[in-house]
């Protein structure tokens, strides 16, 4: 009887440990259901540009994106909460998000619109080609206010670029191929003819002020772009232009940027990086880079019918 008692008991606690090693596979199977599920789902990313390096992409940084809601793929990101979740520690350079904890997911669905799978346009200087993202990290950098995160949040490429892209980008509709673009030391320097310089002149004042520079571009929405930079700066100049940029067309000239002379801060400059039909509409497109108050930027200007128009990119405040 005692023998017969014993084997029903191991009998049973075997069949306790086979359910419970079931119950175990079914709790892991639904866990990889679950972010397999959340990593498939589709979704339509905003038209956005982002900066990024040849296997990462900036997906969100305090010191670029807080308030701005026009270029971002997340409406805040709360680091501390990620790292925490993550088990990570908060002085180590890099975190790798965990996505495969339940939590975690949710704390990146609720941040960010961007999920593992979602693919952007890398742009290059004449080329494009489509990336996809694998997987997220948290990165340390210095923050420019005191109350700033001290992190940025990288999609990490599932495949790598061979060099780092001018920018990534959500913008639908291009394709993984070439166009034609004119770095700025190739464009070739060029003079201004009296209906130019009166045009110019319409817009800016004091013209003897400054070194005139043309360039030609020949394309249908610019025949040539116009640089000029303030030949000497005095006290008296203080808010007026110090650099400026323009297109022209035919006899008409219009105004790209502008930088103001500030003896106290800094005063402004202008540097054309060049031009890109990156979207292969017919329309040339416009990079520069820049510094205000001694802190640096970039910027990309969509050529128009006449002109250009300027889209945000996720330039890093320097100051409060």
């Amino acid at each position: 009887m005692l023998k017969k008692r014993g084997a029903l008991t191991i009998i049973f606690f075997l069949v306790l440990v086979s359910a419970r090693a079931d119950e175990i596979d079914s709790l892991v199977d639904q866990e990889k259901a679950d972010t397999d599920r959340w990593m498939s789902e589709p979704g339509e990313l905003p038209p956005v540009y982002r900066f990024g390096l040849p296997g990462s992409v900036e997906v969100y940084s305090t010191a670029a994106d807080k308030g701005n809601s026009d270029n971002a793929l997340c409406t805040g990101a709360e680091f501390d909460e990620l790292i925490g979740l993550t088990r990570g520690n908060p002085e180590d350079p890099q975190t790798e998000v965990n996505l495969k904890l339940p939590r975690v997911r949710e704390a990146m669905e609720r941040m960010c619109l961007i999920r593992p799978g979602d693919s952007l346009t890398a742009v290059g200087w004449g080329w494009r080609k489509e990336v996809v993202v694998g997987d997220f990290s948290i990165r340390r950098e210095k923050p420019a206010c005191q109350d700033d995160q001290a992190y940025s949040l990288w999609g990490n490429l599932i495949e790598a670029l061979p060099e780092a892209p001018v920018f990534f980008t959500t913008v639908p509709g291009l394709d993984a191929s070439t166009f034609s673009f004119r770095l700025a030391g190739d464009l070739a320097a060029v003079s201004l003819d009296a209906p130019a310089l009166k045009a110019l002149g319409g817009q800016m004042k004091f013209l003897e002020d400054y070194e005139i520079h043309g360039f030609e571009a020949g394309f249908p929405n610019c025949d040539k772009l116009i640089k000029v930079e303030r030949k000497h700066v005095n006290l008296e100049d203080s808010s007026l232009p110090n650099a400026g940029l323009y297109w022209q067309k035919g006899d008409e000239v219009g105004r790209i940027w502008e930088e103001r002379v500030d003896a106290e801060r800094g005063s402004g400059h202008i540097k054309i990086e060049g031009l890109l039909d990156f979207n292969s509409d017919g329309f040339i497109d416009l990079l520069i880079s820049g510094d205000r108050f001694n802190c640096p930027y970039q910027i990309l200007f969509l050529g128009q019918a006449d002109g250009f128009e300027p889209v945000a990119l996720p330039n890093k405040r320097c100051s409060c």
